[in-house]
């Protein structure tokens, strides 16, 4: 099965880390994939986005023009790019951040993953509690492999943050799961 994700926001929110750990996981558990990301020229504060294809079979092209599933992480980039997610597709947003009415023709979760990381002491981590509940609702990769992922993929410079977003990726799945019932 072959599955398109988008993920967007802002320069320094993680976008092209989540994308990173998703693609890196998908690889360890013998899927194809292709990442296409994103940038403006500032380092923080402009847009990011990053298309992904997760797929058990060759994918032809990186590029889609729909996606079915999108995470987004500001205003900015559920109004962006709300039209690219399918009908009946799966739409994230972090509602800590996002004041935007979501009119869409798809399945949404509202995950205040912001207020969640910053409860855990985390200014940065709404990304790492946006992958877990992408996790959660979607088994796109097992949990375990996104923790074996951050642990490789993690710069050394980093490894300091670890076991908070191990941490912050399971609130993220805990969110979603208690969150469908």
């Amino acid at each position: 099965m072959e599955r398109a994700i988008l993920i967007a926001g802002s320069g320094g929110q993680g976008v092209l880390f989540i994308g990173d750990l998703l693609c890196y996981s998908a690889i360890l558990e013998g899927k194809e994939v292709t990442s296409f990301p994103s940038y403006g020229v500032e380092k923080i504060g402009g847009f990011t986005k990053c298309t992904i294809i997760i797929s058990d079979e060759m994918i032809g092209s990186p590029i889609t023009e729909k996606v079915d599933m999108l995470i987004a992480m500001n205003n900015w980039a559920i109004n962006k790019f709300i039209n690219k997610l399918n009908e009946g597709g799966l739409l994230f947003y972090d509602s800590t951040l996002i004041n935007t009415e979501v009119d869409c023709r798809c399945n949404f979760s509202n995950v205040p993953a912001s207020q969640i990381a910053f409860q855990e002491g985390s200014q940065r981590g709404a990304n790492m509690v946006m992958l877990g509940a992408l996790v959660a609702a979607t088994a796109i990769v097992d949990l375990k492999t996104i923790y074996k992922a951050l642990m490789i993929r993690t710069p050394l410079h980093r490894r300091d943050s670890l076991e908070v977003n191990k941490k912050l990726i399971l609130k993220g799945y805990k969110y979603f799961e208690n969150k469908k019932g």
